[in-house]
């Protein structure tokens, strides 16, 4: 496996984490069982989303 294989793996490893700690976020938001604001919740998602950028 080359070296750029391997950081594309790495990528789609990273991305799926992000994209599963975003829904897990929204969910929390939603379900409002949060101590957290939702507010302070949805703006933690949207930073997530820009990091997939």
């Amino acid at each position: 496996m080359t070296t750029s294989e391997e950081d594309t793996i790495i990528n789609v490893q990273k991305t799926e984490s992000l994209k599963e700690r975003i829904e897990d976020l929204l969910k929390e938001a939603l379900s409002g069982t949060s101590a957290r604001s939702k507010n302070t919740i949805i703006i933690e998602a949207l930073t997530l989303v820009g990091d997939l950028k």
